[in-house]
């Protein structure tokens, strides 16, 4: 594991979690690229799709 290998996730619609997702990550002192890397950038990769699409 690393922070190139974990994603944020959701439960929505079931209110389990925090009340605005990635909230924590946002307040956390990680560093930015880490917070981008966990909030979004995995998500993609694992996914496929160009960060490009999204700018």
């Amino acid at each position: 594991m690393g922070e190139d290998r974990v994603v944020l996730g959701s439960d929505y619609p079931f209110p389990l979690g925090e009340h605005l997702p990635g909230g924590l990550i946002q307040s956390s002192d990680l560093p930015d690229d880490t917070k981008k890397n966990l909030l979004f950038h995995n998500a993609l990769d694992f996914l496929g799709v160009e960060s490009s699409r999204f700018e």
